[in-house]
C-alpha cells in the first residue's frame, strides 16, 4: 500500500537562499555538473544533529533544504552559491533526510565544508 503524506500548513518550505549544484570531483578537479541548478533554503543546525555529528568526527557546516530531486541521494559533493552575498563553496554531503510532510515535497542535506582548492574544468 502506498503511503501518502498530507502537507502540514506549518511545514511550508522556502528555497530562496541560493543555488545548489551536484558536482563530480576527480582528484583536485571539478569535472562536471551532475544536476541542474537547484534552489535551496538555509536551515538551523539543531543541537542534537550538531553533537551527533561531532561524535562521528564530522564538522557540520550547513544544513539546507531543497525541493525533492530524484537521484540526488547519489550525489556526494555539491557547490552552493548564496543569493545574499554571492559567496560560494564546495561541500561534502554528510546526510540526506526526507521531509515527508512538507509542501512542496523536500529533502534536507547536512553538509561539511571542504577547504581543498579545486581546479574548475567545467565549461
Amino acid at each position: 500500500m502506498l503511503t501518502t503524506y498530507k502537507p502540514s500548513k506549518n511545514n511550508r518550505q522556502l528555497f530562496n537562499d541560493g543555488i545548489l549544484t551536484g558536482i563530480r570531483i576527480d582528484g583536485p578537479k571539478i569535472t562536471e555538473n551532475l544536476t541542474r541548478p537547484i534552489p535551496y533554503g538555509n536551515k538551523v543546525i539543531g543541537e542534537s544533529r550538531f553533537y551527533h555529528a561531532m561524535g562521528e568526527k564530522v564538522q557540520l557546516s550547513k544544513v539546507v533544504v531543497i525541493p525533492w530531486e530524484q537521484g540526488m541521494m547519489d550525489i556526494g559533493k555539491v557547490e552552493l552559491q548564496d543569493f545574499k552575498d554571492g559567496a560560494h563553496g564546495i561541500f561534502k554531503v554528510v546526510q540526506f533526510q526526507e521531509v515527508p510532510d512538507s509542501a512542496p515535497p523536500a529533502m534536507q542535506l547536512s553538509l561539511e565544508k571542504l577547504t581543498t582548492h579545486y581546479e574548475d574544468l567545467r565549461k
